[in-house]
């Protein structure tokens, strides 16, 4: 994946998924504890596989508890799908993944 695509990807995926109702934060999937799963670098939160023109984007993230979690991941599925369209064009396809690490309670 050129560099500046991902560049670009990163932040059309954060801005999707921090518009989210029930989204506390991305997560750490290279964590080796509970208190660093929260994190803000989003090399740390996000898995990126790449194939000529087909992307697979693995995105971890901290929810709230008590949230319907299967309704927020479908709604960052939606906005970061639009997004990445938006940003590569519809002769591109998209993969996206959403994993949730954590439930935090507030």
């Amino acid at each position: 994946m050129p560099e500046l695509f991902q560049e670009k990807a990163f932040e059309v995926i954060e801005e999707a998924v921090e518009a989210v109702p029930g989204v506390v934060s991305f997560a750490n999937f290279k964590a080796k504890s509970h208190d660093s799963i929260k994190t803000d670098r989003l090399d740390n939160a996000i898995e990126v596989q790449s194939s000529d023109k087909n992307y697979k984007f693995k995105i971890h993230v901290a929810l709230m508890n008590g949230i319907n979690i299967k309704e927020v991941l479908e709604e960052i599925q939606n906005r970061v799908s639009d997004g990445l369209e938006k940003l590569g064009g519809q002769n591109q396809s998209y993969i996206i993944d959403v994993v949730v690490d954590d439930l935090v309670v507030l």
